[in-house]
């Protein structure tokens, strides 16, 4: 269908691409002189997409358009909340339904599954036979209308308009066939609305699992753990081949890009781009022209699945847009990242992987990657050694304890506050520094300087030895009071610093030329750390006295400054 619209158009100011919205789509397909059979060559998740993001008042006429099967679809997609049939958006679809002409609506009676209406009737009224249960239905003090043919009472709630949909219903149910409607009562009548969920939950998860939207233990396959190395040394030997075997996938069950899917990869592409989306770009430049249209078809439709995998396996609802949304994005910067670590950022050589490989793997890669990280993250956590005392403030820097945070989340992040996604290799390297310097100053703290958590307890929590906050205290601050220290000749160790100390200090540091410079070569002799570990102690040395510098700038310093900075005595 996107040929009959642009998915995507200038921003008036900065001419970026941006999606057209749904609404344009839809008046672009209506205003086509064979919209009702574009409309039913739709994907049903294309046209569930298309009208749920325009809204039922845009969006009816293609309700009205669609085949019996594309509103099966709606429905599985729109009306269940796992596996629960919501009433109320059964009510809200029968009511643009109920609009279709006669021969229309009978076929969607004949395609629906029987059991949507059974129980859409048992959740909102009542079946009774007027011969048989004439005393009880006198009893009821509820609104009670007969059905069609005279045989049945229904009692209805006490709303008019719901009763109105229910009578209205039933009128065009009998008027298709009297059997038919006797059927539909007795089955309300009777029928156990347990069984009935459960074959109808039954019939649209088999739907839906055309569509990729698998059951989640079968979705969670997407994080299953692949070596990252092997599965790059495999990637690029296939993509370095001479001759590029590109993948390809069977005609059977493979589905199109949906024009969301396709909107994401323009607007993309016309901003920053990922490492995937310039890479499909690419694609060209290294797929031989008689291979190119089946590569692409099998990248996009591989995409796909995956996006409405993750999309289950992250524990979203197959109707729910805005997951749709973010398992696109997740999908894209999983496989950004996996492409960037097997090709090294070469992009000719990217798209020649993503040509070659499939992208389960791809995808499984570079989740592993990030995981890894997380792993990392929990390992460090539990030895304990990150605050002073259980329950306490962490002794990590805020930005650090961010990412630790982010790590932690059920789908590692780089950021808990700004729930923001690892979306480049570079941002991987940046966050494995920041653990590995992480785990250094706990070495460095706890280990080389042989401190202990409750040696350190018991000095900051004693007003009399230290003012500083403990929500202040942090690796650094403890580092930087160990240069104080050494710069006033103390040999307190993690003794908090006078505010005599800490002038003298300063004064030694501007003589020697400058804070950040002496304070660097003091936590240098300090910091007796293996070889192998001699570019991280510099890194943080030199971090931490270009800092005490930034803070401790003056010749004299307020105790509120100094507190923030050092470990700092009564």
């Amino acid at each position: 269908m996107a040929e009959l619209y642009q998915l995507t158009k200038p921003d008036p100011i900065s001419g970026r691409p941006i999606p057209v919205s749904a609404k344009e789509r839809i008046d672009a397909i209506l205003d086509h002189p064979r919209a009702a059979a574009l409309v039913r060559s739709l994907d049903v998740q294309e046209l569930y997409s298309l009208i749920h993001e325009a809204g039922m008042e845009d969006g009816m006429d293609l309700v009205l358009y669609a085949s019996a099967e594309q509103v099966q679809g709606i429905v599985d997609f729109d009306c269940w909340t796992r596996d629960d049939l919501e009433p109320t958006r059964v009510s809200a679809w029968l009511e643009v339904l109920l609009q279709r002409e006669d021969e229309d609506f009978a076929d969607l009676m004949t395609t629906l599954d029987p059991e949507l209406l059974v129980i859409w009737l048992r959740q909102q009224c009542q079946v009774f036979v007027w011969e048989d249960d004439a005393e009880l239905i006198e009893a009821i003090d509820a609104p009670v209308f007969s059905s069609p043919d005279g045989v049945y009472a229904i009692v209805v709630p006490d709303d008019e308009e719901l009763a109105g949909r229910i009578r209205h219903v039933l009128d065009r149910v009998y008027a298709m066939d009297l059997l038919r409607g006797h059927r539909l009562l007795e089955a309300t009548r009777w029928e156990l609305t347990t069984d009935m969920m459960e074959r109808a939950y039954q019939q649209r998860e088999a739907r839906l699992g055309d569509l990729g939207f698998v059951p989640v233990h079968e979705a969670v396959e997407v994080y299953a753990y692949r070596n990252p190395a092997d599965w790059a040394a495999g990637a690029r030997a296939r993509a370095r081949a001479p001759e590029l075997d590109v993948l390809k996938l069977s005609a059977a069950g493979t589905l199109p890009p949906t024009d969301r899917m396709l909107q994401h990869l323009e607007t993309d592409l016309g901003g920053d781009g990922g490492f995937l989306e310039r890479s499909i770009a690419a694609l060209g430049q290294v797929v031989p022209d008689a291979q190119l249209e089946p590569a692409v078809d099998s990248i996009f439709g591989q995409l796909r699945a995956l996006v409405n995998r993750r999309h289950i396996a992250d524990l979203g609802q197959p109707g729910d847009l805005d997951a749709a949304r973010g398992a696109m994005r997740s999908v894209a910067d999983t496989l950004s990242i996996a492409l960037e670590y097997a090709s090294g950022g070469d992009l000719l050589l990217s798209a020649r992987t993503l040509a070659s490989t499939p992208l389960r793997d791809a995808h499984q890669a570079g989740a592993s990657i990030v995981a890894g990280l997380a792993k990392q993250a929990r390992d460090l956590e539990r030895r304990g050694n990150l605050t002073l005392v259980d329950g306490q403030p962490s002794l990590l820097e805020a930005d650090v304890a961010d990412l630790f945070d982010g790590l932690r989340a059920r789908r590692p992040l780089r950021s808990a506050v700004d729930a923001a996604p690892f979306r480049r290799l570079s941002e991987v390297h940046a966050a494995a520094r920041v653990l590995a310097e992480a785990a250094f100053l706990e070495m460095v703290v706890f280990g080389t300087l042989r401190h202990t958590r409750g040696e350190l307890a018991s000095v900051v929590f004693d007003p009399n030895r230290c003012v500083t906050p403990v929500e202040l205290i942090t690796f650094r601050v403890l580092l930087g009071t160990l240069a104080v220290a050494a710069l006033a000749d103390s040999h307190g160790g993690l003794e908090p610093v006078t505010a005599q100390a800490l002038e003298r200090a300063i004064a030694r540091g501007r003589g020697e030329g400058g804070l950040a410079r002496s304070a660097t070569t003091a936590l240098r002799a300090l910091l007796r750390v293996p070889d192998g570990a001699a570019p991280l102690a510099d890194a943080v040395a030199a971090s931490v006295g270009e800092w005490l510098a930034g803070e401790l700038g003056g010749a004299s310093v307020a105790p509120e400054i100094a507190r923030q900075v050092v470990l700092l005595a009564p």
